[in-house]
Parts: structure tokens; C-alpha cells; sequence
């Protein structure tokens, strides 16, 4: 039996007391690693009632249909107004088509509580294959991490679609993830003397720390 679904202005208000209570313990502790794995926990939950709400309400029973946090929502990396990278991974179309209102009903929740959400619709056979003409999709990929809906169909991605896709393509990965580190570094000057907030694309900072784990990561793979 699932957990009933919140009526969407007591989300709402649930969501707003928990972001300031983050923001309360940050400014106590200055913990900044433990204010954004709570904000990414804080939107686990909100995704999972809004699932509940608009697919169904145990959303364990799903089938055919996964809900996958990517890139620094993956990470559990949530900075206080980062946009979250929400992918809802189909296996075929008809499940696409099945999913399709939810999914969007799902993206506009998320916009009505001012929680800027970047949702890409993915079939797990389009995973397998290295997007050329998106670079990006391909590396936050890469740290994606399940949030609910059939479990078998996220292990698929994980255990077999990525490594396919990595096998294929790791040299192009790593050329796309060089050239996209040598146009950020540029557009930052080639300088490691930034001051905040523009500490996370210049050479040195916390993205070049992200392609190293990247590479280490299609690395083992």
C-alpha cells in the first residue's frame, strides 16, 4: 500500500519550512556538504509525492517507467537554487505515451513551487548510444541515481545501457569532456584567480574535480 499523496498547497508549504530550515543550519554549522544532500533529499521527497499524486500511489508497483535524478541532483550535490536535472527513463514508447501527462503534470508541480527542473524524456535503448550533438546528456548520465518507479529498469541503465555506451564511445567521451573543460576554463580566463561565486568553472575548481571523477569513472566501467 503507498504512501497517500500531499495535497499540493500543503506541499508547497512543506517544501518552503524545509528549505528554510536548510538555509537556518547552513548559516549555523556553515556544513555546506550536509545543506546540499538535504536539499537533494528534500526534493527526492517532493518527486516522490508528486509521483504519487500523478502515476500512481505506490510508486514501487510502477512498471516500464523510472524516475532518475541526473548530473549534481544525482551527486546529491544541490546547491541552494541549482535547477535540478530530472530524467523519466521509459522502456519503449507506449510507455512513453502511458507516462506522457504524468510525467509533464509532474515538471509543472515542480515550476509552481519555484524549483527550476530540467526534465529530459529518455528510452533505455536511447541510452546505449553516445549522443554526438549532446555532449552534456552524455556525462550526466553518468551520475544518475534512482528515485522511484521500476527498479529493474533503472539496474538496466546502470548495469548495461551505460557501460555499452561507454565501451562504444569512451574515447569520445574524454575528447568531449577535454574540449568542454578548455572552452570553460577560456570563457573564465585561464585564471585560477576567481573569488565566489565564480569558483566552480575556473581551472581548478569544483567542475575540473567532477572530470576527474568522470574519467575515473568511464575508466572502470
Amino acid at each position: 500500500m503507498g504512501i497517500p499523496s500531499t495535497p499540493f498547497a500543503v506541499l508547497r508549504e512543506f517544501y518552503a519550512e524545509e528549505f528554510a530550515r536548510i538555509e537556518r543550519e547552513f548559516r549555523a554549522s556553515s556544513n555546506g556538504r550536509r545543506a546540499t544532500q538535504d536539499r537533494a533529499a528534500l526534493l527526492d521527497r517532493v518527486i516522490l509525492d508528486l509521483s504519487r499524486q500523478f502515476f500512481a500511489p505506490d510508486t514501487a508497483e510502477l512498471k516500464k517507467i523510472s524516475l532518475v535524478a541526473l548530473g549534481g541532483y544525482g551527486r546529491r550535490e544541490l546547491f541552494p537554487h541549482s535547477d535540478i536535472d530530472l530524467m523519466f527513463l521509459c522502456e519503449d514508447s507506449a510507455a512513453e505515451k502511458r507516462f506522457r501527462e504524468g510525467s509533464h503534470a509532474i515538471s509543472r508541480a515542480l515550476w509552481d513551487l519555484r524549483i527550476r527542473v530540467s526534465p529530459t524524456h529518455r528510452f533505455l535503448g536511447e541510452c546505449e548510444k553516445f549522443q554526438k550533438d549532446n555532449p552534456e546528456f552524455n556525462i550526466s548520465v553518468l551520475d544518475s541515481r534512482y528515485l522511484g518507479g521500476d527498479h529493474g529498469l533503472f539496474e538496466r541503465l546502470r548495469n548495461k545501457a551505460l557501460p555499452r555506451m561507454i565501451q562504444a564511445a569512451w574515447s569520445d567521451l574524454v575528447c568531449d569532456l577535454a574540449e568542454l573543460t578548455e572552452q570553460r576554463h577560456k570563457k573564465e580566463g585561464d585564471t585560477i584567480f576567481h573569488l565566489e561565486p565564480n569558483l566552480k568553472n575556473s581551472p581548478g575548481g569544483l567542475r575540473d574535480y567532477h572530470v576527474a571523477w568522470w574519467i575515473g569513472l568511464i575508466s572502470r566501467m
